[in-house]
């Protein structure tokens, strides 16, 4: 008897749930950035042509025009680039560049 109230309280929330629109929910992922955050590589002292700032230009304008983004990472991000072993052996009380610019650019 005392459990009877769940049943009324599952229908309004599996009422209040309903809607007659729908949402696009559009999911990207990033994987294996070696701290490529900036379009230069600094070991082989050239151009990159593809790195973390090419991604937020990408996701401004994503973000422009859709109403749901979730940013993931695929991770592989903390190696290769000599801002990513500043803060991984020299400055390791800071917080890490690698989080500020994925908290930046809102990674979920």
């Amino acid at each position: 008897m005392r459990r009877l109230w769940i049943i009324p309280v599952l229908f309004l929330c599996l009422v209040s749930c309903t809607d007659s629109g729908t949402e696009k929910i559009s999911i990207l992922e990033t994987t294996d950035l070696h701290g490529v955050f900036l379009p230069y590589d600094f070991i082989e002292r050239r151009d990159a042509e593809v790195s973390l700032a090419s991604v937020a230009t990408y996701l401004r304008q994503l973000r422009q025009s859709e109403s749901e983004i979730v940013l993931l990472d695929n991770g592989d991000n903390l190696q290769g680039q000599p801002l990513v072993y500043y803060y991984n052996f020299i400055d390791t009380l800071s917080p890490h560049i690698n989080s500020l610019i994925m908290n930046y650019l809102k990674y979920d």
